[in-house]
């Protein structure tokens, strides 16, 4: 139900209710609309479970690290928009201090450089 899952994001993320709603909030709402052609229930999905992520920046955070999916493991559209929707919290995670460096490991372990990957 709706009220049941606008309710439960609220609760999860009440900053969701404080913040810059007309800016920043909207502005990325449009942004994962566009970038991820997200259906509406897959926004919802991505409320629910990850709010904040609506209230990062796009040019220094979620845009890069979207790009680094694309990029770095040769995500295409659907893959990514499939990725971000069943786990939206890789998104809060640091590119530097997170994600970057697991990727290197994993392509040392199994010996791949970066084209191998795509």
């Amino acid at each position: 139900a709706p009220a049941a899952e606008a309710r439960a994001s609220w609760l999860r993320a009440p900053a969701l209710l404080a913040g810059d709603f007309e800016g920043r909030f909207m502005e990325n709402v449009v942004r994962f609309r566009l970038r991820l052609r997200l259906s509406n229930p897959e926004l919802r999905l991505l409320l629910r479970r990850c709010p904040n992520l609506f209230y990062l920046g796009w040019a220094k955070n979620l845009g890069p690290k979207l790009r680094f999916f694309e990029e770095e493991l040769g995500l295409g559209p659907a893959e990514l928009r499939g990725m971000v929707v069943k786990f939206p919290p890789v998104l809060a995670y640091s590119l530097e201090g997170n994600l970057a460096p697991k990727l290197r490991y994993f392509r040392d372990l199994y010996g791949l450089d970066a084209g191998r990957l795509r």
